[in-house]
Formats: C-alpha cells, sequence, structure tokens
C-alpha cells in the first residue's frame, strides 16, 4: 500500500509516486497494489498523468491498482477523464484486499 499525500501537481515533488511504484514493483513480486490517497491535497492534469503513468507501469507487470479514500475532488476529476475505469476506487481497506485477491491468479 501506498500513502499518497500533499499535492500531485506540477512542480519538484512530481515523480515521487512514479519512482516508488516503479521500486516496489521492479523490486518485488505484487499482484496489487493499493494507493491510499486520503491526505491527497490537490491533484492537477500533471498528477493524474502520474497517475496514469503508474497504472501503465503496474499493467506491465499484470499488477491491477485499487485507489483508497477518495476524496470528492479527486474523484471528480478521476471521473471526468475517465481515469476512474482504470483506477477503480475501493470503499476500504478490507474491500480492496479482497478485490485484488480475486484478481490475483490463484488467488
Amino acid at each position: 500500500m501506498l500513502d499518497v499525500s500533499g499535492k500531485l501537481t506540477l512542480g519538484p515533488d512530481l515523480g515521487k509516486l512514479l519512482n516508488t511504484s516503479r521500486k516496489i514493483l521492479m523490486e518485488n513480486r505484487v499482484h496489487g497494489l493499493i494507493i491510499h490517497v486520503a491526505e491527497l491535497t490537490t491533484a492537477d492534469s500533471s498528477g493524474l498523468g502520474e497517475l496514469t503513468q503508474v497504472y501503465s507501469i503496474a499493467s506491465k507487470h499484470n499488477c491491477e491498482i485499487r485507489l483508497l479514500d477518495v476524496q470528492p475532488n479527486l474523484r471528480r476529476m478521476l471521473k471526468i477523464t475517465c481515469i476512474d475505469e482504470l483506477l477503480p476506487e475501493s470503499k476500504s481497506l478490507a474491500l480492496a484486499k479482497g478485490e485484488l485477491r480475486a484478481t490475483t491468479p490463484g488467488g
């Protein structure tokens, strides 16, 4: 599970989520990634782009993603851009784990 807080916007911190995700996926055999975004205060188009890149890298590693605790503004942006279809939201940590387990071969 990755915790994302603060801003996911164009600036010096953009790329941290992508780099962390890439590192986790390269160094571990991960079949599911939960991105906890409850403390994410702001996201812009660059931040949505970063989330999309995380999805792309995860897909190449056959890794499903679930977002957890999505705030209304981010939910609205994800829906408008149809990224919510790539990065589905789970209502709770237990549900996210169950959904990811169900998509894992042999899970």
